[in-house]
């Protein structure tokens, strides 16, 4: 199970705070809150810290954020390697 939350940061950005587990499910569901909350061309991250597990397709999507110029903040150690792994 997933539990996703945002808010909107001082300077207009926005966060997306991960607990539980990143499935391709959850992959899905934050690309539509991507959507809907950077059509005013808002910044954004991910908040990692809460993740306890993350599936391997995830690992992609995550890299790929990142080359979106999407910050990826307190990601685990483990998955920051498999996803610098998979940019390189």
């Amino acid at each position: 199970m997933l539990r996703l939350t945002t808010m909107i940061m001082e300077d207009g950005s926005l966060m997306i705070h991960l607990a539980g587990r990143l499935t391709l499910d959850g992959c899905n569901a934050i690309d539509e809150i991507l959507e809907d909350a950077r059509k005013p061309l808002r910044p954004a991250m991910i908040d990692l810290e809460g993740i306890r597990l993350v599936d391997r397709s995830c690992i992609e999507y995550l890299a790929s954020m990142r080359r979106r110029h999407i910050r990826l903040i307190n990601l685990p150690p483990y998955v920051e390697r498999w996803v610098e792994q998979v940019s390189k």
